[in-house]
This record gives C-alpha cells, sequence and structure tokens, in this order.
C-alpha cells in the first residue's frame, strides 16, 4: 500500500463528504456537516482497506522441489496422490497421509486381485516384510528410492 492512494481517497471522502452536505441541503434533510464527513471518511476508508485486501495477491510460497505440471489432463485422484507424494518428499517430518494411504492401497489391492482380507496369514505373505514393517513402525519421511520401491511392490502384488 501506498500513500498515495490514501491520499486520493481521502481527497475523494472529501468531495464525496461536500457533495452529500450539499445533497442534504438541497433536500431539506438538513444534515449535519461533520458527522456526514466522519461517515463518508469511515466508508471511504472501509472501502479502501476492502479493496487492499482483495486485489494485492497473497505472497506465493515456492517448495524446494518444483512441483511437475505436467499432470494436466489425467484424473483428479492421479494428480491427488502426486501432490501428496511431492509434499511428503518436501516436509520436514514424517506423515502419517503417506504410510497410511499406501497400506490402504496395499490392503485394496490384495482385496481386488486376490480376494485376501488383511491380517490373514496369507495376505501377509502376499505383502511382504517391506509392507508390514511400513504399517506396523511410526510414521516417518521417506526418500524418494524408499516410496518407489513401496510402491513398485504394490504394484507387483
Amino acid at each position: 500500500m501506498s500513500r498515495n492512494r490514501w491520499w486520493w481517497r481521502a481527497a475523494v471522502a472529501v468531495v464525496l463528504g461536500v457533495a452529500c452536505v450539499v445533497a442534504g441541503d438541497l433536500f431539506g434533510l438538513d444534515p449535519h456537516p461533520g458527522r456526514t464527513l466522519l461517515v463518508v471518511f469511515l466508508l471511504v476508508a472501509l472501502a479502501g482497506l476492502l479493496a487492499d485486501s482483495i486485489v494485492d495477491p497473497p505472497p506465493d510460497w515456492h517448495p524446494e522441489h518444483p512441483v511437475r505440471e505436467d499432470w494436466r489432463g489425467h484424473d483428479q485422484r492421479t494428480g491427488f496422490y502426486v501432490r501428496m507424494l511431492e509434499s511428503h518428499l518436501t516436509a520436514r517430518s514424517g506423515d502419517p497421509v503417506v504410510r497410511d494411504r499406501l497400506v490402504r492401497l496395499a490392503e485394496q489391492t490384495l482385496r481386488t486381485r486376490h480376494g485376501l482380507a488383511p491380517g490373514t496369514s496369507e495376505a501377509d505373505a502376499r505383502l511382504g516384510p517391506e509392507l508390514a514393517r511400513l504399517a506396523a513402525q511410526p510414521p516417518r519421511r521417506m526418500t524418494r528410492e524408499e516410496l518407489d520401491h513401496i510402491i513398485g511392490r504394490i504394484e507387483r502384488l
């Protein structure tokens, strides 16, 4: 916000205030000049604050890794998963969202492809030790290679 904007707004408020007082006198309303000017100043100030908050864009946040824009045209679910994984890779600490999604995806794949419920011995054998360990461990930040290995393991189920 610049100081010049507020000077222009004050000049507009004075002109509008005087116009309101003159119009009130012409219509026989007998307006109080001081109160009328205060109300006009208040309305112009509020309108200016509203205009400043709407017009000025918020500051941009740029992650360390640029977001890939080549997912346009794909379904929304794929875009959601890509954004979730990219957010996980740039986060400072582990988030349970990625771990939980990977575990749910592995369980859903077992149900869909093999008709196995999670927790059974055959399901645990098909999942393998790395997916079972992922479900049992507390959330942690995984590297790109770990995510690639786990997603590849789920795809091979």
